[in-house]
C-alpha cells in the first residue's frame, strides 16, 4: 500500500467543536494572550505576533472569522 499526497488543509473553523469564532477570540483576548507573557516571556511576542498574523483583523482568517461564524 502506498501513501497518497493530499492538498487538504483544515478549514478556518477547525476549532469549532470547542469554540465558536467569538468564543475563541474572547478566550484569546481575555486569557491566552496574557498567559503567553506570564508563562513564556521570552517567546510571548512571537506567539502573539503569530496569532495575530493568522487570526487578526487583516489576516487569513479575518478577525477569527467572526463575520462567517453563522
Amino acid at each position: 500500500m502506498s501513501g497518497r499526497q493530499s492538498n487538504w488543509s483544515p478549514p478556518p473553523c477547525y476549532y469549532a467543536p470547542r469554540w465558536s469564532a467569538s468564543e475563541f477570540k474572547e478566550w484569546w483576548d481575555t486569557y491566552a494572550k496574557d498567559q503567553a507573557y506570564k508563562t513564556d516571556p521570552d517567546n510571548a511576542s512571537a506567539i502573539v505576533d503569530s496569532h495575530d498574523e493568522t487570526y487578526g483583523e487583516d489576516s487569513q482568517y479575518e478577525d477569527h472569522n467572526i463575520g462567517r461564524e453563522d
